[in-house]
Order: C-alpha cells, then structure tokens, then sequence
C-alpha cells in the first residue's frame, strides 16, 4: 500500500491546490487551476482503480503488484491526456479495472478474503458518490460545489471501508498485539 498511499497524497495535495486555486482565480508554482485539476484527475482516477483492484489481495511485494501499478498509471495519463474534460476519459479508466480485478483473481485461483460489515459499508457509499459525481458536474447548478462537496465526502467513504474490508486477519492480528 506504499504506492497507493503516495497517490492519496498526491491526490489530496492536487485536489486542494485545484479548488484553491479556482476559487481564488490564481496560479500556484505558475499553473493555473486547469492543469491542477487535471493533475487531480489523474491522481484521483488513478487511486480509485488501484483501490478496486487492491481486492485482488496480490502477495506483497510481487511482479504483478508491480505491473498492475504500471499498467493502471500508463491506463489513466493515456486517457486524461487525450482528453482531460471528456467524461468518458474518467470513466473507461474506471471500468477497465473491473477486468483487470477478475483477471487477476482467476490468476491468483482464488477469492478474496473480506471484512463483510466494512464491504457492505463500502458498497452503500458507492451509489451516494456516483449521485453526488454526477449532479457536481453542471456546475452552474452546484455554484456552492455541494455536490461535489459530497463527491470527495462519499469517495472518501467508500475508500475506506473498502480498506478497511481487505485483509481482515491482519487487522485482526495487529489488534490481538495492541
């Protein structure tokens, strides 16, 4: 989780200069709030795939851990590079980690084992981030960014629970040594 908690890092440092910067109408480091927000996206997008395919539960550290991370990277700067503000760029990228998860479990010749309580947690969510998403995009209607507001409360919702959901023997070793 080293890699995916850089690009949450990322993603939390981008997307705050991006709103900062749109809403004060200013550049930082010379770079207007556009290309902050396309930076956003691509960490953003990125973060989510590997979250979807973290259920795989690849051995760490392993060769397909590693190619899955490249390919997700390769996946995502192709596509918002094309076109950044194309809703479709944002989704495709989303949709094709659903393959690579089933790949790769196939792969791996077996299920994932998860937290079920924190799964469905994480499932909820998920239809309250894609509303708030959806309804955030026409943003002469969301001009307070409630919505989207809501996008980045909801997506950090399913982030994590779906964490949390995953490995839950090791969550429960490290409390048994607390």
């Amino acid at each position: 989780m080293r890699f995916e908690s850089v690009v949450c890092l990322f993603t939390l440092v981008t997307s705050a200069t991006y709103h900062v910067c749109e809403s004060l109408d200013h550049k930082f480091l010379g770079v207007n709030h556009y290309r902050w927000h396309f930076m956003d996206n691509i960490f953003a997008i990125t973060g989510i795939m590997l979250n979807i395919m973290n259920f795989a539960q690849a051995p760490r550290p392993a060769a397909l851990r590693e190619f899955r991370i490249a390919l997700t990277v390769g996946i995502v700067i192709c596509f918002q590079a094309a076109s950044p503000w194309n809703l479709a760029n944002t989704v495709v990228p989303l949709l094709l980690s659903i393959p690579v998860l089933l790949i790769e479990l196939v792969y791996l010749r077996r299920l994932p084992t998860l937290d079920k309580s924190d799964a469905f947690k994480a499932l909820l969510c998920v239809p309250a981030a894609a509303l708030c998403f959806y309804k955030g995009l026409d943003e002469s209607k969301d001009w307070l960014r409630l919505w989207h507001g809501g996008w980045h409360l909801c997506i950090g919702a399913v982030t994590y629970f779906s964490v949390r959901c995953q490995n839950p023997q090791l969550r429960k070793t490290a409390q048994k040594t607390d």
